[in-house]
């Protein structure tokens, strides 16, 4: 028995069958030969075929037919695999841009919903704001309403006390008229 190493695997051949020129592995017929050649060869074929237990030559076609179908099934169940890779990374592409597009969405109204209340602190502002100023002008009026009237106080006490310094007077004048007719 003969060894021939092909990718990683090791094949077990009879040596006489390859000497022969038509194994399994090979073509079937060589042009090469010539006719006297072919009749010697078919008879060795046939006679170390038999002795063998060798492969005729329509199981070799049948084996490199079988050989074929399961090259192009796994190609095929390859394709297959592509296939199904290719629809799950576009389906998660596609997760991918739903979520995104949820995050813009939620950061919109995030962002919206601080405008409307910055809107609503300013306006609170402004009002708080116009009140303060109301209640300074309010105040204003207070203190110089207060303020007349404390003029007006101070007057009316400064005119009584001028009164009652004229009535003083006019009493002592009567006084000194009636002590001096006495």
């Amino acid at each position: 028995m003969s060894e021939i190493p092909f990718t990683g695997h090791i094949v077990k051949v009879e040596k006489s069958a390859c000497r022969i020129g038509n194994n399994t592995l090979s073509a079937q017929n060589h042009t090469v030969f010539v006719l006297i050649a072919q009749e010697f060869q078919a008879c060795l074929q046939f006679f170390l075929a038999k002795a063998l237990c060798r492969l005729h030559t329509p199981a070799d076609e049948h084996l490199v037919g079988m050989v074929m179908v399961m090259i192009v099934a796994s190609a095929g169940a390859s394709l297959t695999v592509v296939m199904v890779m290719l629809m799950v990374v576009m389906a998660s592409t596609v997760a991918v841009i739903v979520m995104l597009m949820v995050v813009m969405a939620s950061t919109v109204a995030v962002i919206v919903m601080l405008m409307m209340m910055l809107v609503l602190v300013l306006m609170v502002m402004a009002v708080a704001l116009f009140i303060v100023i109301v209640m300074v002008i309010v105040m204003v009026l207070v203190l110089m309403i207060v303020a007349v009237a404390f003029f007006i106080v101070i007057m009316m006490v400064l005119m009584l006390m001028v009164m009652a310094v004229a009535f003083f007077i006019v009493i002592m004048m009567v006084l000194m008229m009636v002590v001096m007719l006495m």
